[in-house]
């Protein structure tokens, strides 16, 4: 069903709705679903009672964002799109919501590319602070987000001499951050760097340096370690360069990181022999049946432990592979879709959700009929 324009009453409406439902306060007024620009992705929060929102960047380089009105993933209930007033922003948006439900967003901003960003729950209300610079110079590609075992947000960035940079907030506050420091030290990476929580919530960041290798850094508390190459390879990356990364359980109960790459031959992928942290080795690369364009998103599957990547093919469907301690599967399809971006995944709800930017530049949404299952729900509109 296409999305109406939301009326005057239907403002006010939304406006007097965010006491009840606190999980994203309208803006200054509410829009249209607006066209995804600049082939950015949709970025997505889980909030404190378990309803999605999604982040996108308009045609206009405004940002908007919608929730899910409904907690479950039975019966999905989405609000209006509404705009974050303040900024015009560049390339894609990234989100997540910390142990107090209060949600962070961050994005670069369009001419001078500084990074900035929003807070929600600014004066214990429900309502969003206000768009702000997260620290002072300019930098390249959509941000990334990450959490510290503190619940402390990490924004990672590559700045404009090629290096990854991080900015970190500080104890005393939600607005006070950190200036920009260099994470890893790799020289000439390119694309955008992909992290993760693991080993007691310490972010894990994934690279792409020189000649296309592959670079991991940890954080060790208060800054990321040099970074280390993983087994080299000859191919180089397809798409801006960021990896699908997801932690997969071992038998032995174990949560070790999978990394996996779309480069210019066949999607490859590596994996950890232990949790970082407690004894560094990787796995030699090793091929996939199959060979996605573009960037990867990878999720784990809480179920049975399984890293689990989604990728864009060049028939432009998504399709997910699953990599467990017993092997790999097989890229099975997400059917009655094609797609102009990349997918975006998680797991809420004890199901995947998929979002993507389809052929029209519109936002759709999908999910797993049921846990572990190979059916999915027909792809809908992210709107009302």
């Amino acid at each position: 069903m296409r999305p109406q324009r939301v009326t005057a009453v239907a403002a006010a409406v939304l406006a007097l709705s965010a006491a009840v439902f606190p999980a994203g306060a309208p803006a200054a007024h509410a829009a249209e679903p607006p066209v995804v620009t600049n082939g950015s992705a949709p970025a997505v929060a889980v909030n404190v009672d378990g309803r999605a929102e999604v982040f996108v960047v308009g045609r206009d380089g405004a940002a908007y964002h919608v929730w899910d009105e409904e907690a479950g993933a039975d019966r999905v209930r989405w609000s209006g799109w509404n705009r974050l007033d303040g900024v015009r922003l560049t390339d894609g948006l990234a989100a997540i919501r910390l142990n107090d439900d209060n949600l962070v967003v961050v994005g670069r901003r369009t001419g001078d590319g500084a990074v900035v960003y929003n807070r929600r729950h600014c004066w214990f209300g429900t309502v969003w602070c206000g768009w702000k610079v997260l620290s002072n110079g300019a930098m390249i590609g959509t941000p990334s987000l990450v959490t510290d075992a503190h619940s402390y947000a990490k924004v990672v960035v590559r700045g404009l001499d090629n290096r990854v940079y991080f900015a970190g907030q500080s104890g005393r506050g939600y607005d006070d951050w950190s200036g920009w420091n260099i994470a890893g030290g790799v020289p000439g990476t390119h694309g955008t760097p992909t992290v993760i929580n693991q080993h007691q919530g310490h972010p894990v960041i994934f690279m792409a340096g020189p000649g296309g290798q592959a670079f991991v850094s940890t954080f060790n508390g208060s800054e990321f370690n040099l970074a280390s190459r993983l087994q080299p390879f000859e191919k180089h990356w397809t798409g801006s360069g960021r990896y699908g990364a997801a932690l997969m359980r071992t038998r032995n109960g174990e949560r070790v990181p999978v990394v996996m790459a779309s480069t210019s031959w066949q999607a490859l992928f590596t994996r950890s022999f232990h949790p970082i942290g407690t004894n560094l080795g990787w796995t030699s690369w090793a091929r996939t049946p199959g060979d996605p364009s573009g960037d990867l998103s990878g999720v784990t599957d809480h179920a049975d432990g399984a890293a689990v990547m989604y990728g864009r093919f060049a028939d432009f469907t998504y399709r997910r592979i699953r990599v467990t301690d017993g092997g790999l599967s097989g890229w099975a399809p997400i059917p009655n879709g094609t797609f102009s971006g990349d997918p975006v995944a998680l797991s809420l709800a004890g199901r995947h959700w998929v979002f993507g930017r389809g052929m029209d530049g519109r936002v759709y949404f999908t999910q797993e009929t049921a846990a572990r299952q190979a059916t999915w729900a027909n792809w809908q509109l992210v709107s009302n």
